[in-house]
């Protein structure tokens, strides 16, 4: 079964190119263009994962986050260049290369698959043991070369 991503992003182009890299690897994509438009989505459908673009600016990505973990259960990506704010989220990766973008959509959507056949629980507690699950190396493994140091979130 096709997993259900939401993606959001400021840059019209960005989104639909993202959508279509996701879909193209068999998952359903709903695009968000913008703040508003990301919550109603989000209140209204359950998705799998949410991809937060490096378009959008750190105070309304922070927002996106707070709003998403109260209201939607899912994991977090969040695309970040390695000259850019981190944001407190579960996964991070550079827009930069988009294979090492669609490895670790591959990889969260995997651990998340694991995480509902070996566990009971509701979506967000099934989350949160997948985000712990990630190994430092897999986290490193999708970040260009050099920025390993990004490990600590800067908020």
């Amino acid at each position: 079964m096709s997993k259900r991503i939401l993606s959001v992003s400021y840059d019209v182009s960005l989104l639909a190119t993202r959508q279509l890299m996701l879909e193209l690897k068999g998952h359903q994509v709903t695009s968000a263009l913008g703040f508003t438009d990301a919550l109603e989505h989000c209140k209204n459908a359950g998705f799998d994962l949410f991809v937060l673009g490096h378009s959008i600016p750190v105070k309304d990505k922070q927002s996106l986050i707070k709003a998403f973990k109260e209201n939607c259960p899912a994991p977090i990506l969040s695309l970040e260049r390695t000259d850019e704010e981190r944001v407190s989220c579960d996964f991070h990766v550079s827009p930069d290369k988009p294979e090492e973008l669609l490895q670790k959509v591959a990889t969260i959507l995997q651990m998340l698959d694991m995480a509902h056949v070996h566990q009971s629980g509701n979506g967000k507690e099934n989350s949160r043991k997948v985000e712990s699950r990630l190994s430092a190396e897999e986290s490193l493994a999708i970040l260009p070369e050099g920025a390993a140091g990004l490990d600590n979130p800067t908020q």
